[in-house]
């Protein structure tokens, strides 16, 4: 968990999407190019639910 201004102090750069509305909403979530690789193969990660059970990330 973070806030707005890890990106800007730390200077990463987002892939996709824009950081002025990535932490927008309380469910709003920025992920790796790899974790989106992984569960979102063959599709634009953005908007996408990921629902965390046990530990264990679900696709929906």
């Amino acid at each position: 968990m973070t806030d707005h201004n890890f990106f800007s102090f730390f200077g990463f750069p987002l892939k996709e999407g824009d950081i002025e509305t990535a932490f927008s909403g309380t469910n709003n979530a920025i992920i790796t190019e790899s974790a989106a690789r992984k569960y979102f193969p063959d599709e634009d990660p953005i908007g996408q639910i990921v629902t965390e059970v046990q530990s264990e990330s679900l696709l929906r």
